[in-house]
């Protein structure tokens, strides 16, 4: 996502699979004039035959503030 002021955010996930488990790991990223930052990292797993869960959910960027839940936390940052 990006804003009007140049500022920028993405939830990524990155899965790796074994024979029987996936291993992800979720982040949190923000752009802004001092840089690209990892705000919140999330790493699990799970069987390869179960869906996976999102712990990091509900991403919005409002003006300078960039906010999300982690599991029921809600969290959020002020952008540069």
């Amino acid at each position: 996502m990006l804003d009007a002021a140049g500022f920028s955010a993405a939830h990524t996930t990155v899965t790796q699979y074994s024979a029987t488990q996936a291993y992800e790991t979720e982040q949190i990223l923000a752009s802004d004039s001092s840089g690209v930052h990892v705000l919140d990292t999330v790493a699990s797993q799970h069987p390869v035959s179960q869906p996976p869960t999102s712990y990091l959910t509900g991403v919005k960027l409002a003006g300078d503030t960039l906010s999300w839940n982690r599991g029921d936390t809600p969290e959020s940052a002020q952008l540069q």
